[in-house]
């Protein structure tokens, strides 16, 4: 099993461990900046803290979704914004937009097999069509290994 994916400490702990209890100190100085447990208000005086410490908890919310799963894979939703042939002509570059809730959004590049690329681009317009019919979000989810999507497939209940 290749392994390369996980980074340990000296002591043995993993990155997502590490980032977990990072997250967790970040949630208990947000509710002693707030004034409620809501953590919607800061406490006077501490503005700059409780904005710069909502900020930490997003980037660090942010670095989890990124960490790859016991196997290696990463997913992402979000929309294909572009694509680009290779030097590489059994490969194509494509630009994938992660879906926010934040009005910034952050693109991608991940590598497709030209043979995924086919199967994908073919089916694509005629039924983005009649998910739009549907009311059905136009989002994807594609599952990612070292940079190459492995897999691509429609999301059906985006909340």
């Amino acid at each position: 099993m290749d392994c390369s994916y996980v980074d340990f400490s000296v002591y043995g702990v993993s990155k997502r461990k590490y980032l977990l209890e990072q997250l967790e100190q970040e949630k208990y100085n947000l509710l002693c900046y707030s004034l409620d447990i809501l953590t919607t208000t800061p406490k006077k005086g501490y503005d700059a803290l409780w904005e710069s410490t909502k900020e930490n908890i997003r980037l660090i919310e942010q670095m989890l979704k990124e960490l790859p799963d016991a196997e290696g894979y990463t997913f992402f939703v979000g929309q294909f914004m572009g694509y680009q042939p290779c030097e590489d002509m059994d490969f194509v570059m494509g630009r994938f937009e992660v879906a926010t809730t934040e009005p910034k959004s952050e693109s991608f590049y991940f590598l497709l097999t030209r043979k995924l690329y086919d199967e994908w681009v073919k089916n694509y317009c005629t039924e983005a069509e009649e998910r739009r019919k549907q009311d059905k979000p136009c989002l994807f989810v594609i599952k990612v290994k070292k940079g190459e999507v492995l897999e691509i497939d429609w999301v059906d209940n985006w909340t």
